[in-house]
């Protein structure tokens, strides 16, 4: 995965758990769940949940403190 996601645009990717990358132009909904993960929602209706090891990385980039890359 690692080879994957150095091809890919850090603009638009980020990577949510040690085996997924979601592309944020598709993200339908974020919402935060408990246990520290984030229940992901894409465009056609995929969910998916952020491990908690990239929990606090995604809530920076949701708060617009931080950029994805």
């Amino acid at each position: 995965l690692y080879q994957v996601e150095e091809k890919l645009d850090p603009t638009w990717f980020v990577k949510i758990s040690q085996s997924e990358i979601v592309n944020l132009k598709y993200v339908k909904q974020w919402s935060f769940e408990g246990g520290g993960v984030i229940k992901i929602e894409m465009a056609n209706g995929i969910r998916s949940y952020t491990s908690r090891r990239y929990t606090k990385h995604i809530r920076e980039i949701l708060r617009g403190g931080k950029s994805v890359k």
